[in-house]
């Protein structure tokens, strides 16, 4: 009898886990599937999110990057692809949304619920920023991923960058006291040394304290 109640008990709370899993998470099955070229050469940030639009039910004007990660290989090909976003939806509920890619190029959607939204910047602003100043020119392979950052960088060991308008302006160092910013980082193919840090214009107006590189012309903040 004691055997039977626990095994009862174990299927009671795999039966509640499963009613919570529908509740807080939401997939986006398309009537249509939705597939996008695998090869980074094709790769377009408006592409990809006008499918987002259609796919899911946010609110363009509302959505803001919580991180992203693209992996490509030396043939070009994409071998892992996500990224998430906060935003609304038309009923006023906030939601964490995240986008992946399958390995033929399906793209997945799923939708969790949230508390807050961070206030960022919009995908498609950061998508475009990235492909405006090469960061997505991964043709001989390499890794970009971003995040929610918080605290300081400097140039030793690392380079450091300002990205604005397709230009890449050096940094000595940069220092945050808000997580309201999204830190960009290069890896090369393979690994190794010789990674970047990149962060946008509109972040670096956010910065406590930022040191331009000696090289670097007086810029207007």
């Amino acid at each position: 009898m004691v055997e039977n109640k626990k095994l009862m008990g174990i299927i009671i709370v795999l039966v509640l886990v499963s009613a919570v899993s529908v509740v807080f998470v939401k997939m986006y099955p398309s009537k249509e599937e939705i597939y996008l070229s695998t090869n980074i050469s094709d790769f377009s940030p408006l592409e990809l999110w006008n499918a987002t639009l259609t796919a899911t039910d946010v609110i363009n004007s509302t959505a803001n990057v919580e991180d992203f990660r693209i992996n490509v290989g030396k043939n070009g090909i994409i071998k892992e692809f996500y990224f998430r976003f906060w935003g609304k939806n038309p009923s006023g509920e906030i939601a964490l949304y995240q986008v992946s890619m399958g390995y033929k190029g399906g793209l997945f959607f799923v939708k969790y619920p949230s508390r807050l939204i961070k206030e960022t910047t919009h995908p498609l602003v950061f998508l475009s920023e990235l492909e405006k100043v090469g960061l997505l020119d991964l043709a001989g392979g390499g890794v970009i991923e971003a995040d929610i950052g918080i605290g300081s960088y400097d140039a030793n060991g690392y380079k450091v960058y300002a990205i604005k308008e397709g230009k890449k302006i050096p940094l000595k160092e940069i220092s945050f006291d808000t997580d309201a910013y999204i830190e960009i980082w290069s890896f090369p193919s393979g690994g190794g040394q010789g990674e970047s840090a990149y962060f946008l214009w509109q972040d670096i107006r956010k910065a406590e304290t930022v040191k331009f590189d000696n090289t670097t012309r007086l810029i207007k903040r």
